[in-house]
């Protein structure tokens, strides 16, 4: 790229949780001219390996989830989860996925599942592949909708799905991560956060519970005006206008 275009400003990112980083990782930084990653956590890594050249840029979310519209009465499922059953021996909260779900499904609480995967446990799946408008309106319809980051310890790291649970105004029950007070994801007021199983199933029941249903509505609405407000596309390009001075 530098041969054929020696004057292009080139920025490489790193949008998902791979880690630890390998030398390719470092070497890419080092080639380019701004390496983005989705935790500043592991800026120290970068910098121990000489690349400097480095900024926090999370994902966003796409615009089909704020077109979803969530019923005046809920005619989904108590809970939903859209995402696979894989990495148990590489991602640091793979485990607890697994766990969710599976205290979820075998619950009294009726459960939908979306991804691949699962089928080994023994649970029903649905499929979707990137369906952003079905997927938003299967969200919006939902009593709630679960989300687990890959790594709750990297600081501002977390999946997209929670980012699109929101857009869809749907309430997040959400694994509590690093940083996502900072990011407004503010327990019982943007978002439904819970750290252990016991607590999962606690605040589930809770919120599915009739007289808390105005709570829980209330909480959907204010997620969605958060993403509106700070986790759009739009809000992430403006913030790399920042870091590069408008390039």
């Amino acid at each position: 790229m530098r041969r054929v275009c020696p004057r292009a400003f080139i920025i490489n990112w790193n949008g998902d949780c791979h880690f630890p980083l390998s030398a390719f990782d470092i070497d890419i930084a080092k080639a380019v001219d701004l390496q983005l990653h989705i935790s500043p956590t592991l800026f120290e890594e970068y910098m121990s390996k000489g690349a400097y050249n480095i900024g926090y840029w999370p994902i966003g979310v796409e615009k089909e989830f704020f077109e979803s519209v969530r019923p005046a009465k809920i005619t989904g499922p108590d809970m939903i989860f859209m995402g696979a059953l894989y990495g148990l021996g590489v991602f640091p909260e793979a485990k607890n996925r697994k766990r969710a779900v599976k205290t979820l499904m075998d619950s009294s609480v009726k459960m939908t599942l979306y991804g691949p995967g699962w089928d080994k446990l023994g649970y029903k799946t649905e499929m979707t592949w990137d369906q952003f408008a079905s997927n938003a309106q299967l969200y919006a319809e939902a009593a709630m909708g679960l989300s687990i980051s890959q790594a709750s310890h990297l600081w501002g790291y977390t999946s997209d799905r929670l980012y699109n649970i929101c857009a869809s105004q749907c309430p997040a029950l959400v694994q509590r991560f690093a940083g996502m007070e900072e990011h407004g994801f503010i327990d019982g007021e943007t978002c439904i956060s819970w750290s252990t199983m016991e607590e999962m199933m606690e605040r589930t029941r809770y919120y599915l519970h009739k007289k808390h249903w105005a709570e829980r509505e209330r909480i959907a609405l204010a997620g969605r005006e958060l993403i509106k407000a700070r986790h759009t596309w739009d809000s992430r390009v403006l913030s790399l206008f920042e870091m590069t001075g408008g390039l």
